[in-house]
C-alpha cells in the first residue's frame, strides 16, 4: 500500500522486498539468455533502472540504462542458474565443495 506522507513504502508480497515510489514506472521485457527467454521487470527511478524476474525470486539487479540494466539482468539470471546447477550437483554427490575462510583485511 502506498502512503503519500511517505515517498517510499517497503511492500511485502510473495517472501520477496521490494521498494516502490510514485515516480516509478514500469516496463516489462524479455531477456534471451544462454538458458532461455526470461520475463523481466524494469522499474524506472530517477537515472537508474531496477529489474526483477518473476520467475527467478532471487534475481533482483539495476543498471544505469535501460541496456545497462538488461545487461546486468541477463548476467544475473545466467548466475543463478549456475548456482543452482552448482548446488544440486553438490546435493546429490556429483560434486563436492571446499568452503575456505577468506581473511579480510
Amino acid at each position: 500500500m502506498f502512503d503519500r506522507q511517505f515517498p517510499h513504502v517497503l511492500i511485502i508480497a510473495q517472501k520477496r522486498q521490494v521498494w516502490y515510489n510514485e515516480k516509478m514506472k514500469k516496463v516489462r521485457a524479455k531477456i534471451q539468455t544462454q538458458y532461455g527467454m526470461f520475463d523481466i521487470v524494469l522499474e524506472r527511478e530517477d537515472k537508474h533502472y531496477l529489474v526483477s524476474v518473476p520467475k527467478r525470486p532471487d534475481v533482483v539487479t539495476f543498471g544505469r540504462s535501460l541496456a545497462h540494466a538488461k545487461s546486468m539482468a541477463k548476467e544475473a539470471i545466467e548466475v543463478s542458474i549456475e548456482g543452482d546447477i552448482i548446488m544440486r550437483a553438490e546435493r546429490t554427490g556429483d560434486i563436492k565443495l571446499v568452503r575456505t575462510p577468506v581473511r579480510l583485511s
